[in-house]
Order: structure tokens, then C-alpha cells, then sequence
């Protein structure tokens, strides 16, 4: 056995595995208390000093308390009966938490304006407890390469030409990465028109455009009773960079 119960020794990976995965989770108000548990059973079990270096970065702290910044650094000061390195939840407290509430992660900072989330954002600190525009806001985000959003308009063939993803895919998959708007709405005509889901139909109808940050993707015109949608890339301030397939 390994002290937790009647369990069959675990590979020595499975932990490393499950610590890292669930790092960014270790401060949620939901999930912390179930997984620092887990954690802080696998510390105390015999086998655990035979399977990795005792790091404050698999140390589950009392509440009210963090991991320090430089928990993976660290090493637990505990010893179990043998003699073998350990995180004891008592003696590596002080040696692995500092008082107060956690640093808070970028996943709760809105990026504004032109800038987007990293994409590594689950495992990003903030600054204090409250990720700020002013302390955060270059931590968090990056300046996006073509800010808004690219859509692709069928005019009123759109009900018909717009109903799968796999065209939108496709596009994203291989032009999400590219410099600037213009290359980048060229690039998702481009992929949409040699698309093997585009009809002919659908072909003649498309026209992939950007539209701004903060703009409407689909505009309403009132006259009378009659309500008029105009195409997001024809007549819409908020559209720019229109493109086309070619013939």
C-alpha cells in the first residue's frame, strides 16, 4: 500500500502529471480545497520521497496563506519516519506560504481595446489579488495582430452557405498566425474558397471582411414596420479590409 487508504503505488509521473495540470487551479474558490487535499495526501505517502525532489511547488497552504512566488525552488524541509525528505502540512508551512490572499491570474483580467489574452494565460500571476489595467495589463495581454473580429458574409445566402464550421476552421487553423489585417482576411478568403464544403453557390456569395473592435457585425435599418439587415461587409462603418474569391 502507500498510506492513503489501500491504493496500489502510483507510476511517479502520474503525480508530477496531475500537480502541473491542476496549477492553475489550486486557488479556485470551487475546486482548491478538493485538490490541495489530494495533494497533501500523495505528499504523505511512503512512497512519494522515492518519486520526486520535496518542492513547495505540491504543497497545499493553509487557508488565508500562498505558495510563495518561487515555490518550485524551494525545497520541503519535513522528513517522515525514515528519514527521506517530505512536505509535511505542518513543519513546510511556513517554509512554502506567505500570509494573505493569492495572486490573482490573468484569466481574470479583460484585455482591452486592441490587445487580446495570452494564450498561456491560466498560469500567469497578476501583480497583487486584483489583476489592474495599470500594474497588469502588458502581463496579461498582447497587442493583437488584426484586433476585431473576421467574419465571412453570404449576403442572403447566408442561411444556406453559413450552416457548418469546418470552412471557419479551416481558415483560423491556417491564417490565425498572420501579420496584419489585410493578410490576414486575404488568407482566410483564400482558405474558405478552396474550402471542399464551398459550393459554387456559396462561392460567387462570399466576401470575408474585418470588422473593428467594438463594431456591429450585422446592422438594422428601420422604415415603418420593415426592419432591413444590412451585410457585415457591404455598407458597414464598422467593416474594412473586404476581399473576395477569385475566379
Amino acid at each position: 500500500g502507500d498510506n492513503i487508504g489501500s491504493n496500489v503505488h502510483p507510476k511517479c509521473e502520474c503525480f508530477e502529471d496531475y500537480v502541473s495540470a491542476v496549477e492553475h487551479c489550486r486557488d479556485d474558490p470551487t475546486w482548491a480545497a478538493s485538490i490541495n487535499a489530494m495533494i497533501n495526501g500523495m505528499n504523505q505517502a511512503a512512497w512519494m520521497s522515492d518519486c520526486r525532489t520535496a518542492t513547495c511547488d505540491a504543497f497545499a497552504c493553509d487557508a488565508g496563506t500562498h505558495l510563495k512566488d518561487d515555490a518550485h525552488d524551494i525545497e520541503c524541509e519535513g522528513k517522515t519516519d525514515g528519514g527521506k525528505a517530505h512536505c509535511d502540512p505542518k513543519t513546510d508551512q511556513a517554509t512554502c506560504c506567505e500570509d494573505g490572499a493569492p495572486r490573482a491570474r490573468c484569466t481574470t483580467f479583460a484585455c482591452s481595446g486592441d490587445y487580446i489574452p495570452k494564450s498561456n494565460r491560466f498560469t500567469i500571476l497578476c501583480k497583487g489579488d486584483i489583476c489592474t489595467e495599470d500594474d497588469d495589463a502588458e502581463t496579461c495581454c498582447d497587442k493583437a495582430k488584426c484586433p476585431g473580429t473576421i467574419t465571412m458574409d453570404y449576403g442572403a445566402k447566408q442561411g444556406t452557405c453559413d450552416k457548418g464550421g469546418s470552412i471557419v476552421v479551416a481558415a483560423t487553423t491556417a491564417c490565425w498566425d498572420e501579420p496584419d489585417c489585410d493578410s490576414m482576411t486575404k488568407c482566410f478568403s483564400r482558405e474558405a474558397c478552396k474550402h471542399h464544403d464551398m459550393t459554387d453557390e456559396c462561392h460567387d456569395e462570399l466576401k470575408v471582411c474585418r470588422i473593428k473592435p467594438g463594431g456591429t457585425i450585422y446592422q438594422h435599418t428601420t422604415s415603418g414596420s420593415h426592419v432591413e439587415e444590412t451585410r457585415p461587409c457591404v455598407d458597414n462603418p464598422d467593416a474594412d479590409y473586404e476581399t473576395a474569391c477569385e475566379d
